[in-house]
């Protein structure tokens, strides 16, 4: 090859992995579904993030709605869409520096400003007449107010400024934009004008007068459950011969949400996400122009949610919010994984690796234990690693005068005048020889039965780990299998141990992290010791898995024995002085004997 062709497949090389690295991140398990977080530093910062996801080049309109308040906003959505705009939010006297700059980037040429004067000041309007483009000229031509002397005849005004429409939703003004949020995107989508009404005996007269006026054209009114009075649907119908009345009645703004999109029979290849009504003004207007199914969420979604999306071939999530809404973003990739997130849960190792976190040297065994054969039948011994995060040294048993003997006698401490930090050691020695022989007992290779230092960490101490200390592990192992991974430790509410909970804790939060990939550690589980009822909290609520199954019996018993039965040898990596059936021996009795029984049961649960 010549110099000429290296330097120019160099450069070719090099174009591909600027372009590759700069494009959104892949999930592990499904290559064509990416998300996208327009997360803004605040509600303002977030409309200026979503503009630019939905209008990279420009855009000659823009509508201006107030940042403190969605109802006039909201409304504004399918005006929005029909003039290709997209809404930027504002103070009511101060135009914030970045929407501002997002206006100029747009090279936008006008602006429509959602609102009265009371709304939205003369004083933006004097900033906006002052925007100048890149050549020092005056940015915008027109600058059109659309208003009305309430929100009612606000909307009226909206509507009438839409102009060509043949359905017509009517919400509750006064139910703080929930609902109306939850349908937004749906009505910018179909062209449909939203209009507002209270819950009162007789319908609102503007918007009386504005579906009066306009019921020629009208052949669908959806009532959206606001506690409209029959009275009220009666006005309605008798405007017109064969005008159909729809009432959403969902209890929630949720249950609308999905009441809507079935209503209308609609299909998506994408989703977006949002949990609060003030982000839900700008992000419905992407939702509308990218034809993705908006989902307006809780804390979590809701089982009929799930079942939207898992109905619809969803290659892009978008989301924005407050903090909450990493639940449901984390919700939409579990259920698209196939992962069970409803009523019902179940364990499934749904990734072709399994990663478990353990404390403490037995913990693998009493607590684990079933769970670890499950794995290893469903996924195979080479696929599931067993991690150990503390040196064990913290127990009381430590430094007792009869272990001590034990260790001398068993090579393990050189002599009995040892110094309690030789001491210790020699317990933690013990303790991991204890480890490692349950661990094969069980089935699993050496090469995965692990320990802390395996991620270039030190092993933490007994006693002392905290949450952060443990999280660099786990993103060893996310990392090392690029996402391909479930992860499994202690519940981080259901143990009074501080060690087991820090865990728990770790995994947890790091389940809700989207700081780095929304895909990170998609699928965790959290194991509840046997007998959580006497420790920190009541599950009540709580969406438990129950896992009865016993792959192997035999296997367990083996290991369970491998913390009570003594084992000399000349190798002192396999001495064992049955430190496990010393410290807890009735724990280790009583679940042999349900292994036996076979009535020994695991109870997990999912993050919350």
């Amino acid at each position: 090859m010549t110099n000429y062709n290296k330097k120019y497949y160099f450069f070719i090389i090099m174009a591909l992995m600027i372009f590759i690295l700069s494009t959104t991140v892949s999930f592990a398990y499904n290559d064509t579904l990416k998300y996208k977080n327009l997360v803004g530093s605040d509600r303002y910062d977030t409309s200026v993030k979503i503009s630019k996801e939905l209008y990279p080049n420009n855009s000659k309109n823009v509508v201006i709605a107030i940042g403190t308040s969605n109802i006039d906003g909201i409304v504004a959505v399918p005006l929005a869409e029909k003039l290709s705009a997209p809404i930027l939010l504002v103070q009511k006297d101060k135009i914030p520096t970045g929407v501002k700059n997002e206006i100029i980037r747009l090279k936008a040429t006008n602006v429509y400003i959602i609102g009265g004067s009371d709304v939205i000041s003369s004083k933006v309007v004097t900033e906006l007449n002052n925007i100048k483009d890149g050549n020092n000229k005056k940015l915008l031509t027109t600058i059109t107010r659309i208003e009305g002397a309430t929100r009612y005849t606000t909307a009226t005004a909206i509507a009438k400024k839409i102009n060509s429409f043949n359905n017509i939703i009517v919400c509750n003004s006064r139910d703080g934009g929930v609902n109306v949020s939850a349908v937004a995107a749906l009505a910018a989508q179909n062209g449909i004008p939203i209009l507002y009404n209270d819950s009162t005996s007789t319908m609102n007269t503007d918007t009386y007068k504005f579906i009066k006026n306009n019921v020629s054209k009208i052949k669908n009114i959806y009532l959206i459950s606001n506690g409209m009075s029959s009275a009220q649907q009666k006005e309605l119908s008798n405007l017109k011969k064969g005008l159909v009345i729809e009432k959403l009645t969902g209890k929630t703004a949720q249950d609308i949400n999905v009441e809507m999109i079935k209503k209308l029979n609609l299909k998506y290849t994408n989703v977006t996400l949002v949990n609060n009504a003030v982000d839900a003004v700008a992000i419905s207007c992407l939702a509308a122009k990218k034809d993705s199914m908006l989902l307006y969420t809780g804390t979590n979604l809701t089982t009929n949610q799930k079942e939207l999306v898992k109905n619809n071939a969803i290659t892009t999530i978008y989301y924005t919010g407050g903090g909450k809404i990493k639940g449901p973003v984390k919700e939409v990739i579990y259920t698209l994984e196939t992962k069970k997130v409803n009523s019902n849960p179940t364990l499934e190792f749904n990734k072709s690796k399994v990663v478990f976190y353990v404390p403490h040297q037995d913990d693998e065994v009493l607590y684990y234990g079933q769970t670890i054969m499950k794995a290893i039948k469903e996924k195979g011994a080479n696929n599931v690693f067993v991690v150990m995060i503390t040196d064990g040294a913290g127990s009381a048993l430590a430094t007792k005068a009869d272990i001590k003997a034990k260790l001398v006698d068993s090579k393990l401490l050189s002599n009995k005048n040892a110094s309690e930090a030789e001491t210790k050691a020699a317990f933690s020695k013990a303790r991991d020889n204890e480890y490692m022989a349950a661990c094969l007992a069980l089935g699993l290779p050496k090469s995965n039965i692990l320990f802390n230092d395996v991620s270039g960490k030190t092993r933490l101490k007994d006693g002392k780990v905290v949450a952060a200390d443990v999280k660099a592990t786990m993103n060893y192992f996310e990392e090392k299998y690029k996402g391909d991974v479930t992860h499994i430790t202690y519940t981080f509410k259901f143990d009074y141990h501080k060690d087991h909970r820090a865990l728990g804790t770790a995994l947890n939060e790091l389940y809700y992290d989207l700081n780095t990939r929304a895909d990170a550690f998609s699928s965790v589980y959290f194991i509840i010791r046997a007998n959580y009822d006497n420790q920190n909290g009541s599950t009540s609520g709580v969406k438990l898995i129950t896992l009865k199954e016993i792959t192997n019996g035999d296997k367990l018993r083996n290991a369970l024995n491998c913390y009570i039965q003594p084992f000399k040898s000349t190798d002192l990596t396999k001495v064992r002085i049955g430190i496990g059936g010393i410290s807890v021996k009735s724990e280790f009795e009583s679940v042999i004997t349900k292994v036996t029984n076979k009535t020994l049961t695991t109870q997990i649960h999912l993050p919350y």
